[in-house]
C-alpha cells in the first residue's frame, strides 16, 4: 500500500518565523497549509494521523507560547495525545524595516509579543508602537507588519520583523540587532499522532533538521 503524503500545518504569513521553522524541518518544497491559528493546527494534527504541525513553544523572554485560551501550547498538545516529532531551537533576530530613515520614523508595526521583545529600542528613540493596524481588527504577525509598511511605502511607519521578511517583502532595513537580549530564541515542536504514518524520510528530515542550530 503507498504511504499518504502528509500534511504539514502551521500558522502565519509567509516568512514569519514559524514559516521559517517549518522551512528549516520540511524543506522549501514541502507542501504547507496555513491555518487560522496554533489552536487548529494541533487539532488538525489530533484528527488526522498523516497531518503534522508545527508549533512554537518556549520564548527564552517570554516563557511558555500559549494559545487562544491562555493554555501553553505543549500542554495542549500533550493531552491530544501528540507526539513530538522534532524540535527546532530557532533564533530570533528582529530588525527594524522602513522606506524612511530612523529620525522619521513615528510609528513601528508588529506583533505583539515582537513589540516587547524590542521594547527599549523602541523607548529609545520615542516611537509608537502598534499590532492592529488601521481599520483591521485581527492583530499582526511580523512578516504581516512586513507585508503591512511595503503595501503603504509611508516614510513614518516601520515594522519590527525577520530579516528575511523585510528582504522578501521589499522592506529596507534600517537597523538590526534590536531586541532586547541577543539570546532570544524560540523553540518549535513539530507534533504528529502517536499512530500517526509519517513516511521515514520526512520524519528523518524532520529530525535532521531539528538538530542543527
Amino acid at each position: 500500500m503507498t504511504q499518504q503524503e502528509p500534511r504539514i500545518v502551521r500558522f502565519g504569513d509567509g516568512f514569519s518565523y514559524s514559516d521559517t521553522a517549518t522551512r528549516r524541518l520540511f524543506g522549501d518544497s514541502a507542501s504547507v497549509d496555513v491555518l487560522e491559528n496554533f489552536d487548529r493546527c494541533l487539532e488538525a494534527a489530533c484528527a488526522d494521523g498523516s497531518t503534522v504541525a508545527v508549533v512554537p513553544v518556549h520564548n527564552t523572554e517570554n516563557g511558555d507560547i500559549t494559545g487562544t485560551g491562555g493554555v501553553p501550547l505543549a500542554d495542549m498538545a500533550r493531552s491530544m495525545g501528540l507526539r513530538v516529532l522534532s524540535t527546532l531551537e530557532l533564533p530570533v533576530d528582529h530588525v527594524l524595516a522602513s522606506f524612511g530613515s530612523l529620525e522619521e520614523i513615528k510609528i513601528v508595526y508588529s506583533k505583539d509579543v515582537a513589540l516587547g521583545q524590542c521594547s527599549k529600542f523602541i523607548e529609545r528613540y520615542g516611537m509608537r508602537s502598534a499590532s492592529i493596524v488601521p481599520g483591521k481588527s485581527v492583530p499582526l504577525s511580523t512578516a504581516g507588519a512586513a507585508i503591512y509598511v511595503a503595501g503603504k511605502r509611508v516614510r513614518v511607519i516601520a515594522a519590527i520583523c525577520s530579516e528575511e521578511a523585510a528582504s522578501h517583502y521589499g522592506v529596507p532595513i534600517v537597523r538590526r540587532n534590536i531586541t532586547n537580549s541577543p539570546d532570544n530564541r524560540t523553540t518549535f515542536h513539530a507534533y504528529a499522532r502517536a499512530d500517526a504514518s509519517i513516511p521515514e524520510g520526512l520524519a528523518g528530515a524532520a529530525r535532521r533538521a531539528g538538530g542543527r542550530q
